[in-house]
């Protein structure tokens, strides 16, 4: 191209941006690609997000989730912490027999078993990962002891 040709070519692409600018056009394209993306994830999804609104507030969770937004930030946000034995370990309370009964003994060596499972699957040496047992752990029938899951030993298997 000419040293003519492009400037012609700059002049007329100039122009053209001040008189979309005069028209206010470019000031408003930014309003309307704004408006569209709240549309987009907001709007549109109204009905879903007011129904999960009132799911959360049946136990005053939104509340608290709305006073305390930094202590909920670490149950509810991703974090790229690691799962480790230890940690399903803490999730649960095992409901053992009384100490120094023959059926402790068991458990406890049942205990250790699982500890080495899990110690197993967390250094890649068991056919599951930590990730795979948490995900399976869920399944497990437990039931509620001062906000920690208690794991009975089935009366089966000794």
């Amino acid at each position: 191209m000419e040293p003519s040709e492009e400037a012609l070519g700059t002049y007329k692409v100039n122009q053209l941006y001040h008189w979309l600018a005069a028209a206010n056009f470019l000031t408003e394209e930014k309003d309307i690609v704004a408006d569209y993306v709240r549309w987009y994830v907001i709007d549109r999804n109204s009905s879903v997000i007011d129904r999960f609104k009132d799911g959360l507030s049946a136990l005053q969770f939104l509340t608290a989730l709305q006073q305390h937004p930094s202590l909920l930030t670490p149950v509810l946000c991703h974090s790229e912490k690691r799962l480790t034995g230890f940690d399903i370990e803490r999730l649960f309370t095992p409901d053992v027999s009384p100490a120094g009964s023959n059926r402790r003994q068991k458990e406890s060596v049942i205990l250790a078993y699982w500890a080495d499972y899990l110690l197993d699957c967390e250094e890649g040496e068991a056919a599951l990962s930590v990730k795979d047992v948490f995900v399976t752990s869920g399944c497990i029938r437990t039931r509620k002891q001062a906000g920690h899951s208690g794991v009975s030993f089935s009366k089966k298997l000794y």
